[in-house]
C-alpha cells in the first residue's frame, strides 16, 4: 500500500512538523497497511525534557503531519492508536513506540484543508512586521473559537510578557546543563555539518554570522559565568524588542491528564492554520516551563483553570521578502525500514 516513493514523499512532507529544538525525534516504520511511528531516545532532552512531554508534543505533531501526508494520497485512516506510555506498544531498542496509524485505500479525494500550508509554516525568530487591520481582526476571531487558545494584543500585556520571557530566559541559561544541552542543538557556524540538518541555525535564530561567533563564545563559560558575575547575561539572552514587535502572544492549554500526542496534534494544526491567516510565530516554552512564569500567566490572562498550559507564541506578520530555510533530517534516517 506504501511504494517506497510515497513512504519517502510522506515523511519528508509529515517532518516539516515543528519539534522542540528542532530535535525531530520522530521515526516512521511502515506495514503494508500501518505506520507506526517511533521517538528515537538518542533524541528525547534529558535536561531540558524530563517528563517526555516535549518529545511527545513533537511526536503528536508528527503525527498530525503524517495524516495531512496520508489524506493527499487518497489514504483512508481507519484507526489511530495512541500507544504512548503503553505497555502493550511494540519494542525496538533505541525507540519507544508512539502512534499505529492503520489505513485502507480510498479514491476519494480526502485532502485535508492545511495539506497546503505544510511548506509555507516556519518559526520566525525576528522583528515582526506590523499586521494589517483586517488580519487582525481574523485573528481575534480564530483564537476566540479555540477553547484552548488565549490571545494577549494589549500592548501592556505583551510588554509584560516580554520581560518575563528574558527573565525566565535568563534564569533556565544560568543552568548549566540546560544552556550546554540546548547548545549542542545549536549550529552558530555554516560548516558546522549538522547546520542544515536539525537544531537550531543561524538562519533560525535570526542571527548574522557574527553575531553567531560572539554567542558560540559567550554562551559558554568561562564567558557565560563571568558576564552573569558583571550582570551583563541579560543582555545575551534578551528579546524584548522581538517580542514588542509582535501582534499578539497566544496561549495553548490543554486539559490536564491529556496526552502530549493529542497535544501536538492540536499544536500543530493551529500553527498551520496561523499559516493559513498570513502569521508567524516563535515559541517562548520557557514561560510555560517554568512553574512560577506559568502561574503568572495563567493568572493575568484567566487561562483555563482545568488546563496546564502547553506552549506561548509570540504572533505577527511577516516580513516580505525573508523565509528562513528549514533544517531537516535526511529523509532516510527517518524511516526504520
Amino acid at each position: 500500500m506504501f511504494p517506497e516513493a510515497d513512504r519517502i514523499d510522506i515523511v519528508s512532507e509529515a517532518n516539516h512538523a515543528p519539534s522542540v529544538h528542532n530535535t525531530q525525534p520522530t521515526r516512521w516504520c511502515f506495514g503494508d497497511s500501518e505506520i507506526l511511528l517511533y521517538v528515537d531516545e538518542d533524541r528525547v532532552l534529558q535536561v531540558g525534557d524530563p517528563s517526555r512531554q516535549d518529545a511527545g508534543v513533537s511526536c503528536g505533531a508528527a503525527l498530525e503531519g503524517t495524516l495531512i501526508a496520508l489524506s493527499k494520497r487518497r489514504a483512508a485512516v481507519e484507526e489511530i492508536v495512541n500507544l504512548w506510555g503503553s505497555a502493550d506498544a511494540p519494542e525496538l531498542p533505541g525507540f519507544t513506540a508512539a502512534a499505529r496509524i492503520v489505513c485502507v485505500p480510498n479514491n476519494e479525494d480526502l485532502q485535508d484543508s492545511l495539506a497546503d500550508y505544510v511548506s509555507k509554516r516556519y518559526t520566525w525568530r525576528g522583528m515582526f512586521d506590523p499586521a494589517a487591520k483586517g488580519a487582525l481582526e481574523a485573528l481575534a476571531e480564530w483564537g476566540h473559537g479555540h477553547e484552548n487558545l488565549t490571545l494577549a494584543t494589549a500592548r501592556e500585556d505583551i510588554g509584560f510578557l516580554a520581560d518575563l520571557n528574558d527573565q525566565m530566559s535568563l534564569r533556565f541559561f544560568k543552568n548549566k546543563p540546560y544552556r550546554e544541552e540546548l547548545l549542542s542543538y545549536m549550529r552558530f557556524i555554516k560548516s558546522h555539518p549538522l547546520w542544515s540538518q536539525d537544531g537550531l541555525n543561524l538562519d533560525a535564530m535570526q542571527l548574522s554570522g557574527l553575531e553567531g561567533l560572539a554567542a558560540s563564545i559567550a554562551l559558554k563559560d568561562p564567558f557565560f559565568k563571568g558576564l552573569d558575575m558583571l550582570g551583563l547575561a541579560g543582555h545575551l539572552v534578551t528579546e524584548r524588542k522581538k517580542t514588542q514587535s509582535a501582534s499578539a502572544i497566544l496561549f495553548l492549554t490543554s486539559p490536564k491528564g491529556r496526552s502530549p500526542l493529542d497535544t501536538g496534534r492540536e499544536l500543530y494544526r493551529r500553527w498551520l492554520e496561523l499559516t493559513r491567516l498570513g502569521f508567524v510565530a516563535w515559541p517562548m516554552a520557557v514561560l510555560a516551563d517554568a512553574p512560577d512564569s506559568a502561574a503568572q500567566c495563567a493568572s493575568r490572562f484567566s487561562l483555563p483553570q482545568a488546563h496546564k498550559l502547553i506552549n506561548v507564541f509570540r504572533v505577527g506578520a511577516p516580513v516580505a521578502g525573508y523565509v528562513p530555510k528549514p533544517a531537516r533530517l535526511p529523509v532516510e534516517r527517518l524511516i526504520l525500514n
